[in-house]
Parts: C-alpha cells; sequence; structure tokens
C-alpha cells in the first residue's frame, strides 16, 4: 500500500514536468514555424518579387518608347482630325507610363523598409526561445517541487495515511493549476485554498488574507486558518519522504581556524629544511615589511634567508 502511495506521488510530480515539456515543445514548433514562414517570404522577395519587379521595368520601357513614338506622331500630324486623334493616343501612352514608373518608385521608396523587416522577422523568430520558464503557472510548479511541504496530487488514501493528528498540514496541488490546497487534520481532513498570484518581483502565495514570498515563509508564519466559522490551528507540517534534498542545500563541517606563524630564519640554523619556502633577495634586503620584528642582515652579508611556515606543534629554530 505504502508502495503504491509512493509511486502515485512519484507520478503526480513527473506530469508536472511533463506538461511543462510538452508546451515548450510546442512553443518551439510554433516559433519554427513563424521562422520558415518569414524564411520564405524573404526568400520571395529575393526571386519572385524580384523578377516581378524586372518584368515592370520592361513595361515601362516599353511604355517609354510608345510614348516617345506617339509623341512624334503629333509633331507630324498635318490636320486638325489627325492631331486629335494622335493627341488622345499620346496622352494615353504617358498615362500608361506614369502608372507603370509610380508602381517601380513605390517598390524602390519602400525597398530599405522591406528587406528591414524580413530581416527583423527571420531574426526574431529565430532567437532561442528561453528554457525557462515555459510558462508562468509550470515554472512555479517545477520551483515547487524543491519546497519539502509541497507534496503534489495526491489521493485521499495518501492524504488519510500522512495527516492523522490534530494539527498536521501538507500542501497538495489544487483543483485548477492556479491554486493549491492546505489540507489540515482536525475531525477529519479540512482543506484550506492557497491562491498563487503573479506579481512583478516573481510570485506570492495568497491564504486568505495573507499574503507570501514562498511556502516556507508559509509553514514558519501561519499560524491559524479559518475554515466556515471554526479557527485551526496549524500544528505539525508533514514534509515529503522521498529521499530528496532542496535545491541548493549543502552540507559544511566547520573546523577550528589553524593559526601560523612566520618567521624569517637563517638556512645555515634550521633542522628541518623539507618545509622551507624561498624568499626574493630584494625583499630579504630591504628590511622588515612584514612586520614579523626579524631584523635581516645588510646587502653585504649575503645570508641565505627563507621563509618558514610553523604550525602551531612546532615550535621554531631560534636564529
Amino acid at each position: 500500500m505504502e508502495h503504491e502511495i509512493h509511486e502515485c506521488e512519484l507520478q503526480s510530480r513527473l506530469d508536472i514536468i511533463i506538461n511543462a515539456m510538452n508546451k515548450m515543445a510546442l512553443a518551439e514548433r510554433a516559433a519554427q514555424t513563424k521562422g520558415r514562414a518569414a524564411i520564405r517570404r524573404i526568400r520571395r522577395f529575393v526571386t519572385v518579387d524580384n523578377q516581378e519587379m524586372k518584368a515592370d521595368m520592361e513595361k515601362m520601357n516599353e511604355g517609354l518608347i510608345e510614348m516617345d513614338v506617339a509623341r512624334h506622331e503629333v509633331k507630324n500630324t498635318k490636320t486638325k482630325e489627325e492631331l486629335e486623334e494622335k493627341g488622345t493616343l499620346y496622352q494615353k501612352t504617358v498615362r500608361n507610363f506614369n502608372e507603370q514608373a509610380s508602381k517601380i518608385q513605390l517598390v524602390i521608396d519602400e525597398l530599405s523598409s522591406t528587406i528591414y523587416t524580413n530581416q527583423r522577422e527571420v531574426v526574431r523568430v529565430r532567437q532561442p526561445e528561453p528554457m525557462f520558464p515555459p510558462d508562468f503557472i509550470d515554472a512555479v510548479k517545477i520551483s515547487l517541487l524543491n519546497e519539502p511541504i509541497y507534496h503534489g496530487q495526491l489521493s485521499q488514501a495518501s492524504i488519510c495515511e500522512k495527516i492523522h493528528n490534530d494539527g498536521d498540514f501538507l500542501i497538495q496541488d489544487g483543483c485548477d493549476s492556479q491554486s493549491l490546497l492546505l489540507t489540515i487534520f482536525r475531525n477529519g481532513v479540512r482543506t484550506f485554498l492557497i491562491t498563487i498570484e503573479k506579481v512583478e518581483d516573481g510570485v506570492r502565495f495568497k491564504a486568505g488574507s495573507k499574503c507570501f514570498a514562498s511556502l516556507n515563509d508559509l509553514t514558519f508564519q501561519m499560524k491559524t486558518v479559518q475554515i466556515d466559522s471554526e479557527t485551526i490551528r496549524l500544528g505539525t507540517a508533514i514534509y515529503r519522504n522521498d529521499n530528496c534534498g532542496r535545491f541548493g542545500a549543502h552540507c559544511v563541517i566547520e573546523e577550528p581556524p589553524r593559526s601560523t606563524l612566520k618567521t624569517i630564519i637563517p638556512l645555515s640554523t634550521m633542522k628541518h629544511k623539507s618545509v622551507v619556502v624561498p624568499l626574493k633577495m630584494g625583499i630579504i634586503h630591504d628590511g622588515n615589511r612584514g612586520g614579523t620584528g626579524v631584523t635581516h642582515p645588510p646587502k653585504a652579508q649575503k645570508t641565505e634567508c627563507f621563509m618558514v611556515y610553523l604550525s602551531r606543534r612546532v615550535c621554531p629554530v631560534p636564529a
């Protein structure tokens, strides 16, 4: 029975992670779709639109030739009837040329912005999506797995197995993704709603009129809850027992600090020469820099001195 309950708890926490991963996959697929569409648009611009631009320019050149021919015909007319006929034809060719030239000029004017927009669209949709959080509430649920008071989705049998003394309480998933349930034992199992709210600096958990930055704060600061007309005092917090530590927890072994003794003594008086560290000659001849109270020999005397690190249990050999 206990093994089945433990498997149900692990499965509920696994479902939270699976749902988050599925949403991340859907977001990545949507980004890929947008990226492909943007790439198709820019490919169309450099291929199809470019060919259409060349075709429009050829039509404009043809219209220019037709306009010149019509203009010469107007100049060579001899009668009024011919002038009216050739003049109408000339006006038509001028109008066609102006329309084609305006169309090309519009494309040229918008060319720089079109290139910038297409390139920006490709870069924007192909930027790497943030791996975390895929969605606000999914990120909160994943982070709650590091809270030992949070048990995920529990069955009624699991709850009865965990809390059976007055005041015992734990936190489990609520009926929807935006809420949690504070489950308390007091003459039976009672539940109290906790709402997950998004704020500027992160998330907070609202229980009644009180707000808490984390479930840990709620566990240690909340003393009583009001359910219907009854005030129930919170007693023992029931934590998960899945052999999992909290994220970021670490162990430090405190040791008393070891003190070392620094001194400078001539090498010739050393009995244990395996613990010496040679000093620079400049430091030796410049006098007492380290505040050890040792008088150094003058430059004329080339005494070979060394810095010795001796633990508290070893006595230095006098100079």
